[in-house]
């Protein structure tokens, strides 16, 4: 069994997927950026830390417990607008593309909390839909009013 079948780690499950780009280091250390291309609007730093966001810190603890390598940061791309959103850790700027926001760069410490905030709350999301609890019940209930495609069958109660 290869590493990449094992997946992270979050204590009830393991979790894979797939990364679009994962960039390294050129002076040929561990250290590497997860980047991930979205033709919608782009999670901001704040999201990602704020709004329970899971994608980028999972995908960073993949770069580490399955692929080895040192996460510095993750990085949504909006194909559309070609803007770049993330999080990424301060204590690694001399390899993080210029073009920053600096509300996504965060202190180590704050980079790791978030990292392991991640992993808490996909092993509850997971622990809550094992026990059946699977209700619909998303973050923002004005977006998903406006533009939802399943509206015919949603059961979230429309205003």
């Amino acid at each position: 069994m290869c590493s990449s079948d094992l997946g992270v780690d979050v204590g009830v499950a393991r979790l894979s997927g797939k990364i679009d780009r994962i960039d390294t280091d050129p002076a040929m250390t561990a250290r590497a950026v997860v980047v991930d291309y979205k033709t919608s609007r782009i999670p901001t730093g704040a999201d990602i830390r704020d709004k329970g966001e899971l994608q980028v810190p999972l995908y960073l603890l993949a770069l580490r417990e399955v692929l080895g390598r040192e996460p510095v940061g993750g990085l949504f791309v909006s194909i559309r607008r070609g803007e770049v959103r993330g999080l990424v850790d301060a204590a690694e700027e001399d390899v993080l593309p210029p073009v920053l926001t600096r509300t996504d760069v965060v202190d180590h410490e704050e980079f790791e909390a978030v990292l392991e905030a991640a992993r808490a709350a996909a092993a509850e999301r997971i622990t809550r839909i094992r026990a059946g609890d699977v209700r619909h019940d998303p973050r923002d209930l004005r977006v998903c009013r406006d533009f939802c495609d399943h509206a015919a069958i949603c059961r979230v109660e429309r205003r």
